[in-house]
């Protein structure tokens, strides 16, 4: 039986932030010097260089206070870019809540309800519009995109053209962002959430569970 979209997302609340405990010195001005000295490394390092205890040496804070503030270096380059949810805490979720054969299901499901909120897209049509005009964000976002989900989603998977397999399901899913989120391709965007889940289930099985076809 198919997993309908409600039940393939159940229980899904992402968060961009998480915080055990509040540490020693986690003042408004801290936190205000961390983001600033994020945004400064990223741009000038790139992603996979930019650690968060380079980040937090160079704000002169404790690493602890900025996982604090922050979560993770992931989280953290979300929220420097202005985005409403971290596309690397959507896979995540998927990967890390159900048996392997149904992630196809998860991934779709949680995708498009991350991005159904229009309060969740505008940022990413933003960061879309920003990379497009300036090279260095492009740069950025490919260098994330690359190490926290498509590396992320390979070193999950198991069998054969493990590294073929990611890149086609995250095909799917910037196909899938850009054509109903972003461009909002009247075909595609206009249809219902469970529609757009039904249509894309197909090619994100194919990629996650199969191998591909050789040329």
């Amino acid at each position: 039986m198919e997993v309908r979209l409600a039940r393939a997302v159940k229980g899904n609340e992402i968060s961009m932030n998480r915080k055990p405990g509040r540490p020693i010195g986690g003042s408004s001005e801290a936190r205000g010097r961390i983001l600033t000295e994020a945004r400064t490394r990223f741009h000038t390092l790139g992603y996979a260089k930019t650690t968060m205890r380079g980040i937090a040496n160079a704000s002169d804070v404790d690493p602890a206070l900025v996982r604090y503030h922050f979560g993770t270096k992931k989280q953290l380059f979300a929220l420097v870019l202005g985005l409403a949810v971290a596309p690397a805490d959507v896979l995540e979720r998927a990967l890390d809540s159900g048996s392997p054969e149904r992630m196809p299901e998860r991934l779709v499901a949680l995708v498009i309800r991350s991005w159904e909120n229009r309060t969740a897209i505008e940022p990413l049509m933003n960061l879309a519009g920003a990379a497009l005009r300036d090279a260095e964000t492009m740069t950025l976002f490919r260098g994330y995109i690359d190490e926290e989900i498509v590396a992320t989603l390979e070193s999950r998977l198991t069998g054969p053209g493990r590294a073929d397999r990611a890149a086609a399901a995250i095909e799917v899913v910037v196909g899938l962002v850009f054509s109903r989120y972003i461009l909002q391709i009247p075909s595609i965007a206009q249809v219902s959430a469970q529609d757009a889940y039904r249509r894309t289930l197909p090619p994100m099985r194919a990629a996650l569970l199969h191998r591909l076809p050789r040329s």
